[in-house]
């Protein structure tokens, strides 16, 4: 069977009192419609596509809180890994310095003892040699209260952010 839709009015063949009209949309058999529509009576009938229902306000409105929703997820999403970031970096800035305080101590140490050693030399290599060795130890103690300093300064700028 196939659907056609009557683009000319004609009567039946088989009931000359029934007369088809034009818009009708009638079912006949395959060959019967085929015929109907080489003769320019009708066309082959084409369901219409239905139109999609526009949205209720609540379903508009359930869809703009679904987004909003997602939206704050995913901001406190990115917020929670900011701040685990930041804390991992704090952590870290923490270590260097714990390290750095340490490498201050190891050089004060080196430098108090290079200073001792050259208590009661007489001999001027000697006092040369012990003066070179305090002041190596000088420097490293000054390198390292300055790497000290960056590290702590690099801590406290991270914290400062936190508050």
């Amino acid at each position: 069977m196939a659907k056609i839709k009557v683009i000319t009015n004609f009567k039946d063949k088989f009931n000359l009192s029934h007369m088809f009209t034009v818009g009708d949309v009638v079912e006949f058999d395959e060959e019967r419609a085929k015929d109907v529509i080489s003769r320019g009576l009708a066309e082959p009938y084409v369901e219409p596509k239905k139109v999609a229902e526009a949205p209720s306000e609540a379903d508009v409105a359930e869809a703009a809180a679904k987004a909003e929703a997602e939206a704050k997820a995913k901001e406190a999403e990115a917020a929670a890994k900011e701040a685990a970031e930041k804390e991992k970096a704090i952590a870290k800035a923490d270590e260097k310095v714990q390290k750095a305080t340490e490498k201050v101590n190891t050089a004060k140490a080196k430098a108090d003892e290079a200073e001792a050693a050259k208590e009661g030399l007489t001999d001027e290599k000697e006092i040369a040699k012990a003066n070179a060795k305090a002041e190596k130890a000088a420097d490293a103690l000054a390198k390292a209260e300055e790497a000290l300093k960056k590290a702590q300064d690099e801590l406290d700028a991270l914290k400062g952010d936190e508050e």
